[in-house]
């Protein structure tokens, strides 16, 4: 019987390989529950991806998409955001919490893929965690995730220095291979989040077979996770098929997961986007397009939606996330704090919430930087710089002024960025007289942009990879700047203060939350008097659903996993005759 049900599974997910509508839907029930497999999700995204190559993995969309396709051996709880084991079975930790021994889980098989032998994935052994977080240590233009270890890990730093020169690859003593199921990470002294940075995209694992055949460039990936990569069109989508050898299973226990493919569509206008939603060629859309959102929440609140609403559910969730300018702060002008101020000064981010934005978002910026959507984090003990116009005038008279416009670098996010950048240089013109120029660029270039230095201000949002108030303070934190080959990261704003240094310092050795949240909080501070960031809004996120679409996830960090996710067979509430 389980036999013959495999089959159909099998031949289910080839017919809906097959573009459907939703009375096309071809679902086969669950054996266990009320979930059912089958059907392709359609969603979109305004920005396309950077890279799928784990370290090299620095924003949120090339995470996101990653995280269907890798899995690391931890990740994060969505709803404790506490660490749960992802590939990693088991782990223990010496006396003096510096050897952790882990164990991982048996049976794990990497995708079905043409850089293994006949094209079947093998089984994941320790080897592959090894060569995996090997990866993060040696020094190439591919790899953004050193920060997970330096200073961490035992004589790491050291092996990082030269590691560009080896002609092969030499393993660290800190990275141990026990046996095929076993490894070892020895830490040069205690580092209490350490299972948080193995929880992090660029921690993600994936199998040397795969480097050899494709390199770290193209778009190709191989992982273990619920989706296999299976097509990509640049700049227009990406296509996943369901992972038939996945591991894991829902609660009543149906192998994971259901949807048969997820087809991810780059629709850079948002409005556009919303139109495919509408028209039903997407199921899901993140954020709305500021220009009509008040008139879609009305929409919803509507018994009787109008056509092309009829099954549209609009969903808010908590989403630790702040919008926020940054200034380059290795530039001869904005090297200055009081012109940084100046600028702080004389933005009013009342209204472009509230008027720009048209109240998409969760509050203004009034604090810090880091979001008081964080759980026990003491986000109101920092005192944010507000609109002083007279402020603004008057520490402009004490700063150098630049001799060029200022630049203000962004990515449209469809027009919401490009409203809200529009919106700054207005009130910096009115109130200071200074006038800034414009430039738009896809997240992949801005990316490249900010580690080569080719910026003076930036419009950016912070989505922390790991659940700790601290991973919103680390690309200021002077120790991680790494530069190589013209590139510099992840403190790509090369700020540097001594002061920040000695409490962020403090905060990643504190032993308890309040400690370490007392310290992360003065590092927070000084970052604000110091006006290297100006804090605009923190947001939440808003989805449109279609309504037979269950159990969608949401992940405050944006980890979305959408294993579990399902369609359902109802019909539409009106059937229209076919023409």
């Amino acid at each position: 019987m389980i036999k013959n049900f495999s089959v159909y599974i099998l031949i289910l997910f080839i017919i809906a390989g097959c573009r459907q509508t939703r009375d096309e839907l071809i679902l086969v029930p669950a054996a266990k529950g009320n979930s059912y497999y089958g059907g392709i999700l359609r969603l979109s995204k305004t920005e396309y991806i950077h890279t799928l190559y784990p370290p090299s993995i620095t924003d949120p969309v090339s995470a996101q998409v990653a995280s269907m396709i890798y899995e690391g051996l931890f990740k994060t709880d969505p709803k404790t955001l506490e660490v749960i084991p992802s590939l990693a079975e088991s782990y223990e930790v010496n006396s003096d919490s510096t050897i952790y021994t882990f164990q991982i889980k048996k049976g794990v098989r990497f995708h079905d893929d043409p850089c293994f032998p006949n094209g079947k994935g093998r089984e994941l052994k320790a080897g592959d965690i090894v060569y995996s977080l090997i990866q993060l240590c040696i020094k190439s233009a591919d790899n953004q995730g050193f920060m997970l270890f330096k200073d961490r890990l035992k004589g790491i730093n050291e092996y990082f220095a030269t590691s560009d020169k080896n002609k092969k690859l030499i393993i660290p003593e800190a990275i141990k291979q026990i046996d095929d199921y076993h490894f070892q990470l020895i830490l040069e002294k205690p580092y209490p989040d350490i299972l948080f940075q193995l929880a992090r995209p660029q921690a993600f694992i994936y199998p040397i077979e795969a480097i050899n055949k494709y390199g770290t460039v193209r778009p190709k990936a191989v992982g273990t996770g619920p989706f296999m990569l299976t097509e990509v069109e640049r700049e227009i989508s990406i296509n996943l098929s369901r992972n038939p050898h996945y591991h894991r299973h829902d609660a009543p226990g149906n192998q994971l997961p259901f949807l048969s493919q997820i087809n991810i569509q780059f629709i850079p206008d948002k409005r556009s986007e919303l139109a495919e939603f509408k028209s039903g060629n997407i199921q899901m859309m993140y954020h709305l397009p500021p220009e009509q959102f008040i008139e879609i929440m009305k929409i919803e609140s509507m018994e009787n939606k109008p056509e092309g609403w009829e099954h549209s559910i609009l969903v808010k969730k908590p989403e630790i996330i702040t919008h926020y300018l940054a200034f380059n702060c290795a530039d001869k002008f904005f090297k200055s704090p009081s012109l940084r101020k100046a600028f702080a000064y004389s933005i009013d981010k009342t209204t472009i919430l509230s008027t720009t934005l048209n109240g998409e978002g969760l509050e203004v910026a009034e604090h810090g930087l880091i979001s008081p959507a964080y759980p026990s984090y003491p986000a109101k003990n920092v005192n944010g710089i507000p609109e002083r116009q007279d402020s603004a005038r008057t520490l402009l008279e004490e700063s150098p002024i630049p001799s060029e416009k200022p630049t203000l670098a962004f990515y449209p996010d469809g027009s919401r960025n490009t409203l809200v950048a529009i919106a700054i240089v207005d009130q910096i013109k009115n109130t200071l007289g200074i006038e800034v120029n414009l430039q738009p660029m896809p997240l992949a270039r801005l990316q490249e942009a900010l580690t080569e230095g080719k910026f003076t201000i930036v419009l950016l949002s912070k989505t922390p990879d790991y659940a700790k108030p601290i991973s919103f303070l680390e690309n200021f934190y002077s120790r991680n700047t790494i530069s190589y080959e013209g590139k510099t990261y992840p403190n790509v704003f090369q700020y540097q203060s001594k002061v920040f240094d000695e409490w962020y310092q403090k905060a990643l050795v504190a032993r308890q939350a309040t400690e370490a949240n007392a310290a992360v909080t003065q590092a927070e501070q000084h970052l604000i008097n110091e006006a290297v960031v100006i804090p605009l809004w923190y947001d939440e996120k808003y989805m449109l659903l279609k309504d037979n679409l269950k159990n969608i996830p949401s992940h405050p960090l944006n980890m979305d996993d959408f294993s579990e996710v399902y369609f359902t067979p109802e019909a539409p509430v009106e059937e229209k005759p076919k023409k």
